[in-house]
């Protein structure tokens, strides 16, 4: 068998350099990804918890449900909600009743909010 020559390496020299460089490339995309999901998971607990500062603190929330896009809510204290500060952290609608109040808030986040409450409560 010949021993095949490129730039002056022997062609299993490089097929291992291209190999090892593959592994290094994936690695470090892998390391990328993790570390943008734990950003990303960082900043949706600082929404949440900016969200219930917004509302009063859990400790104004009666009772909640997320239903498709919209959380629905019964607070003790309507007066202690910021709507400049929900409209800031993403809130698209804010509907008030006597009874209970309606964020809009995107499909997917509805729950996570729902969720974080009730990780929150006293």
């Amino acid at each position: 068998m010949e021993n095949i020559q490129f730039l002056g390496l022997n062609l299993i020299v490089w097929i291992a350099l291209i190999i090892a460089v593959i592994i290094i490339a994936i690695g470090f995309i892998i390391f990328l990804t993790k570390k943008k999901n734990k950003r990303i998971a960082q900043e949706k607990v600082m929404r949440s918890e900016n969200l219930l500062s917004a509302l009063g603190n859990s400790e104004n929330i009666l009772s909640f449900e997320a239903k498709e896009s919209r959380i629905n809510l019964s607070l003790k204290d309507y007066s202690l909600i910021d709507e400049a500060k929900l409209k800031e952290l993403g809130v698209s609608s804010i509907v008030k009743t006597t009874k209970k109040i309606t964020l809009v808030v995107g499909h997917s986040a509805s729950q996570e909010i729902v969720d974080f409450i009730k990780d929150h409560q006293n």
